[in-house]
């Protein structure tokens, strides 16, 4: 459900064509039993980008990449040491996702590798389903209460601070889990 739409995309050339192949395709999808019901947005159907540094960086804060970096870093972090991620995500990124389970890279430096940007298709189908309901919302909470005598872009981006993190993204996932599977 939450992989890459554009990967099935054709070259269709005119509007008539395209709406001819979305036709047969969704003719298919009901002979596989699939029910053709109206779209209702929602952040399952809608959503296509999680976190992006420049748009912190476009308002004045935090002012450089690194920092920025910081507060997705952690739950880039911990994404990788759960294997949240999809197989696409480790197609591009299997080397630095190893380093990073080995700490021999921070997450907030593996985002970099990701254009600074962490999307849906990085993630699995559970990682997806667990950071549409966590992320950024109630992360953004956490965060702020595990770290509140600094701003965000001021917290050591350390091992030390990682497992504090982890803990509470851990007992997240976990209570999580037990109310939705």
């Amino acid at each position: 459900m939450y992989h890459n739409i554009y990967s099935y995309s054709k070259g269709c050339g005119t509007i008539q064509n395209a709406v001819q192949e979305a036709e047969l395709l969704i003719n298919e999808k009901i002979q596989e039993g699939y029910l053709e019901k109206i779209f209702v947005e929602s952040p399952q159907n809608s959503l296509s980008v999680y976190y992006r540094t420049d748009w912190h960086i476009a308002t004045g804060y935090p002012k450089t990449y690194p920092q920025a970096r910081k507060f997705v870093g952690f739950f880039l972090k911990w994404l990788v040491e759960n294997e949240l991620l999809s197989a696409d995500f480790y197609k591009y990124h299997l080397e630095e996702s190893k380093k990073c389970k080995a700490d021999k890279l921070k997450g907030s430096e593996l985002i970099g590798y990701m254009a600074d940007s962490l999307d849906l298709w990085h993630l699995s189908e559970l990682g997806n389903q667990f950071s549409l309901y966590y992320f950024p919302i109630i992360y953004s909470q956490d965060y702020r209460n595990v770290f509140s005598q600094y701003r965000m872009a001021y917290v050591t981006d350390n091992a030390k601070n990682y497992e504090k993190m982890r803990l509470i993204l851990d007992k997240r996932l976990d209570t999580w889990k037990s109310e939705n599977l």
